[in-house]
């Protein structure tokens, strides 16, 4: 019940995102899956773009948990489903994983690639290109998190959805025994 609604709550949020005067570009849905961002295998993305979209149709990029080793762009399904349904675009990106070569700082690149694929679209798939928003769950939560706030000056993000994201708050709450 309390996933349902805060579901429900999220969709309704970027459903008052679309202007009333927004003309009707008359487009129709798209999905566009695997589509690389980057030249490493894991850097694929899938795209859901709804139907009578115009530039300023709100974008979520949204980054899966997996404690950074694991998980997979198709576990958000229900997220995507839910934001199109609204006329929200959808950008669900899968990362590389944390490893004795890679670190977060490949994770922080690989969302900076993803928007700047995002950039590079946008005029074609009729959505904005800037101020968007990024959904991060655990700890895709959390590279959402880090990466807005290493970039805010590049006007990229304009708010992160952290479900379940690990912060400093609640790792302090951890470590403190009763």
């Amino acid at each position: 019940m309390k996933k349902a609604f805060l579901f429900l709550f999220i969709a309704l949020s970027f459903s008052s995102c679309k202007k009333d005067n927004d003309s009707d570009q008359g487009t129709k849905e798209e999905i566009k899956l695997n589509i690389s961002y980057g030249t490493d295998n894991s850097q694929k993305m899938d795209v859901y773009l709804p139907a009578n979209r115009t530039t300023t149709t709100p974008l979520v990029l949204i980054l899966h948990g997996g404690a950074w080793i694991d998980g997979d762009k198709a576990d958000m399904k229900i997220i995507q489903d839910s934001l199109l349904k609204h006329g929200v675009a959808i950008v669900s990106m899968n990362y590389r994983f944390a490893s004795a070569t890679n670190h977060y700082e490949g994770m922080m690149e690989d969302v900076g690639k993803a928007f700047a694929y995002v950039k590079q679209n946008a005029d074609d798939w009729i959505v904005r290109s800037s101020s968007n928003v990024v959904l991060g769950v655990s700890a895709g939560a959390h590279i959402g998190l880090f990466n807005a706030y290493a970039n805010k000056q590049n006007n990229e993000v304009s708010a992160v959805i952290s479900l379940c994201g690990p912060t400093k708050t609640q790792l302090s709450s951890w470590l403190v025994r009763p």
